[in-house]
């Protein structure tokens, strides 16, 4: 298959083809979890491009391997195969796997495993772009100490802070072994804002992290962690983040009153002050807002409009 395209792919699978097989009338329901996602990962990473979505398809009908696993596997292979340098691009294999996992559960049952597939093609796609960059796959998780929850997290920010890539690595390893998925996600929120370098890409991988992580497993943390917070860091600090540390001291002095209003002319207000603001006066006009009362999904109604005119 060529490069993956989204009309043609599920064009192919309507017309009951699948990498040169039948695709069976209905596929199975099936909900008996893999048993070892490792090895399914390994089996992913190592099967050819021609060959991975008629196994997949065996795999589901005759060996009971339910959709998701097969999702989380592609996941799972992107994360340890595809260098999320830049975010975004390539790594889209990875990005978009919770969107895939909130469509295939609202598709009918016998339309699920197509998602599945996609995913396990647009995976194989990267994996060769991947390897004409430079074959890059992750390396072996450094040693890490179990430490207390609260001092692992503050370390990781603080190093993350210092643009220290090496440190993050060890830091997001011992956060993944002692702190819970929500826990560990604290001090990231705030690092997927920080760099313009990749502003649009960067806030998408870090929730889109936690929301597949809450599909397939915290238990599988370690590495998807590990891959965030080194795509996290492909920038440096300056310019890129100078507008971020400004956030930071503006949210800490944001008092928001009690009983937020929401209201249509205020946002369109607003929307008309954001359109011919500079990034910091844009800031500074929301923040105001906020402390005068508007309402935090009016605040992102204006910034909707916004997006919406850039676009066309």
């Amino acid at each position: 298959m060529s490069q993956p395209n989204r009309r043609s792919f599920l064009g192919c699978l309507g017309a009951g083809v699948i990498a040169g097989r039948s695709a069976p009338a209905a596929f199975s329901t099936a909900t008996r979890p893999w048993a070892d996602l490792d090895a399914l990962v390994d089996l992913v990473r190592k099967t050819a491009r021609r060959d991975l979505l008629g196994k997949a398809a065996d795999l589901h009908r005759n060996d009971g391997v339910d959709w998701r696993d097969l999702l989380a596997a592609a996941f799972l292979a992107g994360i340890r195969d595809v260098e999320p340098r830049p975010v975004g691009f390539q790594f889209h294999c990875v990005m978009m796997t919770n969107s895939a996992f909130d469509i295939a559960a609202r598709a009918p049952a016998a339309e699920r495993l197509a998602a599945a597939l996609f995913n396990l093609d647009d995976f194989k796609h990267s994996q060769e772009v991947d390897a004409q960059r430079g074959d890059w796959s992750m390396a072996a998780a450094p040693a890490s100490d179990e430490v207390d929850v609260a001092q692992a997290t503050a370390h990781l920010g603080e190093v993350l802070a210092k643009w220290d890539l090496d440190g993050a690595d060890r830091a997001a390893t011992a956060v993944a072994h002692c702190a819970t998925l929500d826990e560990a996600f604290e001090p990231l929120w705030w690092f997927g804002m920080r760099d313009f370098t990749n502003i649009g890409h960067n806030p998408i991988f870090t929730a889109q992290a936690h929301r597949t992580l809450q599909q397939i497993g915290w238990r599988h943390g370690t590495d998807v962690l590990r891959s965030l917070v080194y795509g996290l860091l492909d920038g440096k600090p300056g310019a890129a983040d100078a507008t971020f540390v400004a956030n930071r001291e503006r949210a800490a002095a944001l008092v928001l009153p009690r009983s937020p209003r929401a209201s249509k002319a205020a946002s369109l207000d607003l929307a008309t002050e954001l359109r011919r603001a500079t990034p910091e006066a844009a800031s500074t006009a929301a923040a105001e807002a906020l402390a005068k009362g508007l309402s935090p999904g009016s605040v992102w109604d204006a910034v909707r409009l916004c997006a919406a005119e850039q676009s066309w």
